[in-house]
């Protein structure tokens, strides 16, 4: 089923509700890891605690065409150790001045110029084709239309994940910085955010303590866990 908020942003747009279905659709086998194997779906790049792990077409991505039933990559989480497919995005090759290839409007797409490894660790998404940028590029529209995200479907990161990977009810509302403490308790994510914010100090600290503080709650994050969260991730 489509979650509510899922069909409450697409309510008002009907001119993208057909294009969802048929991206649900043509994806619903993949919900299943070993189907995307078989088909061709590579890991490419980290797993990103906003974003999951992408694994990438390359036939797809070099035919260069937008078709909702055939995404470029599937974004995948690991929840209680089996792979959840969370999302998709499309990824197609444009010149400078292309408008946006289809489905959401031009701002919900971003540039990728650099590895899909560089490009995961960068602060800022939304660079929608057209805009100056030099070598070459990819168009990147994410998708979220098997994980609900908070900041829209179309958003790129989604940081509802950290909470699903962990378990946790995904809070009514929450900060960014208050899910980024929850993803140094993620496998890998103290690593992750250390080279996404180099500036940031005590990542292991951080981890220790957020992991410290996870043990002794279950069930939902009240506020003042949330502000708490939000806090840890902010002081120096």
């Amino acid at each position: 089923m489509v979650a509510a908020t899922l069909a409450l942003a697409l309510a008002q747009q009907p001119a993208l509700v057909a294009c969802v279905a048929q991206v649900r659709e043509g994806t619903s086998r993949y919900r299943g890891r070993n189907a995307a194997i078989a088909d061709g779906y590579r890991a490419l790049g980290p797993d990103a605690p906003g974003m999951g792990q992408h694994w990438m077409h390359p036939g797809l991505v070099l035919a260069g065409r937008f078709d909702p039933r055939h995404p470029q990559v599937l974004a995948y989480i690991t929840v209680q150790g089996q792979p959840v497919l969370a999302g998709v995005a499309f990824a197609i090759p444009t010149d400078a001045g292309d408008a946006s290839p289809g489905l959401a409007p031009d701002s919900a797409w971003h540039l990728h110029g650099r590895t899909i490894d560089e490009e995961s660790f960068i602060a800022d998404h939304h660079h929608a084709p057209g805009t100056t940028a030099s070598g070459t590029r990819v168009a990147v529209l994410h998708a979220w239309v098997w994980q609900e995200n908070p900041d829209g479907v179309f958003a790129p990161d989604n940081w509802s994940l950290p909470f699903v990977r962990l378990g946790l009810p995904v809070p009514v509302a929450f900060s960014r910085d208050a899910a980024r403490s929850l993803s140094l308790a993620l496998p890998g994510g103290a690593a992750f955010m250390r080279r996404a914010f180099p500036d940031l100090s005590g990542m292991d600290d951080r981890k220790q303590g957020i992991e410290r503080w996870l043990s002794n709650r279950a069930g939902a994050l009240s506020t003042g866990d949330l502000q708490w969260l939000a806090d840890e991730w902010r002081r120096q």
